[in-house]
């Protein structure tokens, strides 16, 4: 199953696939996250996630069974000063049990030492090799922001396993930085193998990495309070327009 993002009634970004995930056998539930930076220019537009089959003879799935999986679309105005993004598609093999770096974005901090950065990663996980696993984090320049979290063991702020070839997930990250210091400082994305093999970016899936920069207590420089509604409802398999819509 793959997913992209429409704007009205045009995909984004041509042949663009934002996320894909698979499964070997029925009834195994999937969750699946995914990010798009957009620059439409001026006007309004609404955002509806896609969802079809990756293959025409893949089996039938079901979006948010039973009300079950609670799904949301989220669109935030953002100065343009204030972001940064970096994009691929090529994949990438994964054999390795040390960190590499697999996409980054530099980022200049001006403000004060309060100046917080918020990073938004889109990636996806794809076992090449029987059943596998990987270790993912983000990294300010050298320094591991795992290394930030409340277990001091870790060295990863997300892990995966995988029971078969071709169980593709998603392996989305968010991550709330405050470096301490003005300066520029690269953040990356990092992958390494557990166990098994497994690629990035299967099929072309886009893989991104998106820091957000707003000094603490100041509302940038965006003064206007953007109109975005969204609207819900229900829907089951095939080739699909998931059910959250929002109006920016």
């Amino acid at each position: 199953v793959q997913f992209t993002l429409y704007r009205d009634e045009t995909i984004v970004e041509n042949e663009l696939i934002l996320q894909k995930v698979g499964s070997s056998a029925a009834g195994k539930f999937r969750q699946v996250t995914y990010s798009y930076v957009d620059n439409p220019g001026i006007g309004t537009f609404t955002y509806k996630p896609m969802v079809t089959k990756a293959a025409t003879d893949d089996g039938n799935f079901i979006i948010s069974e039973n009300n079950r999986n609670y799904r949301s679309l989220i669109a935030i105005l953002i100065p343009q000063s204030g972001i940064k993004t970096a994009t691929a598609i090529d994949t990438i093999s994964i054999i390795g049990t040390t960190y590499i770096n697999i996409l980054s974005v530099p980022v200049t901090l001006h403000d004060t030492t309060a100046t917080q950065v918020l990073i938004i990663v889109n990636l996806n996980f794809c076992p090449t090799f029987g059943s596998s696993s990987g270790f993912f984090t983000i990294y300010r320049d050298e320094y591991n922001l795992a290394k930030n979290t409340a277990n001091t063991n870790t060295d990863s702020i997300l892990k995966i396993v995988a029971p078969a070839f071709g169980e593709c997930s998603s392996a989305s990250m968010t991550f709330l930085d405050t470096p301490g210091n003005t300066g520029t400082f690269l953040y990356s994305v990092r992958v390494k193998l557990n166990t098994g093999s497994f690629s990035v970016s299967d099929s072309g899936q886009q893989r991104s990495i998106t820091a957000i920069t707003m000094p603490q207590g100041s509302s940038g420089e965006y003064s206007g309070k953007p109109d975005i509604t969204c609207t819900t409802g229900s829907v089951s398999y095939t080739h699909l327009t998931l059910p959250t819509i929002c109006s920016v």
